[in-house]
């Protein structure tokens, strides 16, 4: 499913992209690699009994398909790491899922955002229609658009001592409306870092795997 283009006003462009169904597919795809050497490392293996080996040479390739077993059974642990890591589904363990949920989770936090930054912007527009103004200078932060501090959050309105009932009903909508949208800042920080927790989990048990199978890596010129 395609993601949204705009992400005003949460953010500049899509702040948890990727294609989870994609990420899925190839983890699929590593599984079954690891499941094709898995079954050649089981072939092999079934040539190395003793009983197919009684002269000199015979041995020598026993022993030489048995180290090429071995190997190979070590690759095997490098893919099957990697489709563990990677996940093969949208649903249980594996970074597939983790950014699906994550996308699901940004993508509310939009919807609420969107819904939130209207009615704000309408309230500031009421505040300055209603207010005089001499009182709307003394109102806080009445510009053209609602302001947010360094994390992202609505700054809240705050009516003067004696402001008439529009300004202050205009003020207290503003201010619930601001809730709402620092609810979805909040969530859309969440979906990142379940994103990023993500990756950084999927990323360390692949390095793991190839730090420690065995296998030698071949410059290729």
């Amino acid at each position: 499913m395609s993601r949204p283009a705009d992400w005003t006003p949460l953010a500049a462009a899509d702040p948890v992209p990727g294609d989870p169904a994609e990420v899925a597919r190839v983890g699929r795809q590593f599984q079954q690699v690891a499941d094709q050497i898995g079954a050649d490392v089981s072939w092999l293996r079934s040539l190395c009994t003793a009983r197919f080996w009684d002269s000199g040479a015979g041995l020598a390739f026993h022993q030489r398909v048995d180290a090429a077993a071995a190997e190979l059974a070590q690759t095997h642990d490098r893919y099957l790491a990697a489709a563990l890591a990677l996940g093969g589904g949208l649903s249980g363990p594996g970074y597939a899922s983790a950014l699906a949920a994550a996308q699901s989770l940004s993508l509310r936090a939009l919807a609420q955002a969107q819904r939130a930054w209207p009615v704000m912007r309408a309230q500031l527009a009421a505040i300055h229609g209603s207010a005089p103004s001499a009182s709307t200078a003394a109102v806080t932060f009445l510009t053209a658009q609602p302001r947010l501090d360094s994390s992202g959050d609505p700054v809240p309105a705050v009516a003067p001592a004696g402001a008439g009932p529009r300004v202050r009903a205009a003020v207290s909508l503003y201010n619930a409306s601001a809730r709402e949208y620092r609810t979805a800042n909040h969530w859309l920080a969440e979906a990142i870092a379940l994103r990023d927790e993500a990756a950084a989990r999927a990323a360390a048990l692949i390095q793991a795997a190839v730090g420690a199978d065995g296998v030698k890596e071949h410059a290729q010129t």
